[in-house]
C-alpha cells in the first residue's frame, strides 16, 4: 500500500481531516485497501491524544467490520448507516454517527464520478511514454584462496508494444488498484528486470569453476530483450558496462 501523511499528532483529528485521509488512501491504493490493509491503515493515524486514539480504534473496528464495503452500496441514510455501525462494531452512538458522516461524504456520488474518470488513468500514460530502467548489481567469482570482484550496469529504455500483454501481466495490480500510477506500474516492472537481470548476472560469474568471469562481457542488452518480448515492450536502448578485478586473496 502506498502510504499517505495521516493527520499531525499535535492537535485532534476533525471529521475533515478523517475524510480527506480516507479518499487521499483510496485515490492511490483502490477501494480494497479497506479491506486488504486495515491494521497498517490504523498504523498510520495518530494516537497520542485522546481523541485521535479513540477515532483511530473506531475506524479499524469499521473496517474490520467491512462497513466501508456495505456503504458502497447505494440507498444509505445516516441515521440508517449509523444504527449499523453502531451495532456492528459496539460503537457509542455520538461516534458511529461521526463515522457515518465520514463514510457518506467519502463514498459520495461526485466522488464515484472523480473516480470513475480516474480508473486506469495511470496505465494509460504508461503505455504513452518510454521509460529508462536503471540496474547495477555484483557478485563474486572464488576459486581456491582467491576470488574475483565482478559488476555490471545498465541504462535500459523500454517502450509498450503490446498494450493486452501489457495489461494481463498487470491483471491483479489494476483489479486490486484501478487508479495505481504510471510510476508504480513503472516500478512494479522495473523490479522483474532487475532481478531478472541480477540472477542472470550471478549465473554468468559463476559459470565457470576455474576460469574467470569478465564482467564486461556480461550481455545485459539480452536479457533486456528476453524481457521485452515476454511482456510486450519493445526495447528502444541498452548501453552496459561492467568491471573484473584482479585477483584478490581471500584473507
Amino acid at each position: 500500500m502506498r502510504k499517505i501523511k495521516a493527520p499531525g499528532e499535535k492537535r485532534d483529528m476533525t471529521t475533515d481531516d478523517l475524510k480527506a485521509f480516507l479518499k487521499t488512501l483510496i485515490d492511490r491504493n483502490g477501494f480494497a485497501c479497506l479491506s486488504t490493509d486495515a491494521f497498517e491503515i490504523y498504523s498510520l493515524l495518530p494516537k497520542r491524544r485522546p481523541r485521535n486514539r479513540r477515532m483511530a480504534g473506531a475506524l479499524l473496528l469499521t473496517l474490520l467490520n467491512e462497513i466501508p464495503e456495505r456503504v458502497r452500496e447505494a440507498g444509505w441514510h445516516h441515521r440508517d448507516l449509523c444504527e449499523l455501525i453502531h451495532e456492528e462494531c459496539l460503537l457509542a452512538e455520538e461516534t458511529a454517527s461521526e463515522l457515518a458522516e465520514i463514510y457518506l461524504e467519502v463514498f459520495s456520488e461526485a466522488n464515484y464520478r472523480a473516480w470513475e474518470a480516474q480508473k486506469e488513468q495511470g496505465f494509460a500514460e504508461f503505455c504513452e511514454q518510454d521509460w529508462l530502467i536503471s540496474w547495477e548489481d555484483a557478485s563474486i567469482w572464488y576459486v581456491q584462496n582467491v576470488h574475483v570482484d565482478c559488476e555490471a550496469q545498465a541504462d535500459i529504455v523500454i517502450q509498450v508494444q503490446d498494450m493486452d500483454r501489457i495489461r494481463a501481466a498487470l491483471a491483479s495490480e489494476l483489479q486490486r488498484n484501478p487508479f495505481i500510477t504510471a510510476g508504480d506500474i513503472l516500478a512494479w516492472f522495473a523490479e522483474k528486470l532487475r532481478n531478472q537481470l541480477s540472477r542472470d548476472f550471478s549465473a554468468y560469474v559463476q559459470a565457470e569453476e576455474y576460469y574467470p568471469p569478465v564482467a564486461e562481457d556480461y550481455e545485459a542488452c539480452e536479457t533486456a530483450k528476453s524481457f521485452c518480448l515476454e511482456y510486450g515492450f519493445r526495447l528502444i536502448s541498452c548501453e552496459r558496462d561492467g568491471t573484473t578485478s584482479d585477483y584478490i586473496p581471500n584473507f
